[in-house]
């Protein structure tokens, strides 16, 4: 089951991609197979700067994606 912060940002993802003529899978998306991980992965190269953002927010909360930031650089 998904909390509500990522329900939300997939509930965005699915409008966005519906405006895009695909329909994702909500139910694919959390049963551990690796739809999630190629859907978000396909999301991440788009042109939607919106879409790549939620995509990565997705990957990092799916545990897809380790995001690490070293502020000392800056």
């Amino acid at each position: 089951m998904f909390d509500p912060v990522t329900m939300k940002l997939l509930g965005k993802l699915k409008i966005s991609a519906k405006k895009s003529g695909i329909n994702i899978d909500l139910t694919k998306m959390g049963d551990g197979s690796n739809y999630a991980e190629r859907v978000l992965k396909e999301f991440s190269n788009s042109e939607d700067h919106e879409m790549v953002a939620i995509a990565f927010k997705l990957m990092h909360q799916l545990g897809l994606l380790e995001m690490t930031m070293d502020l000392s650089e800056t």
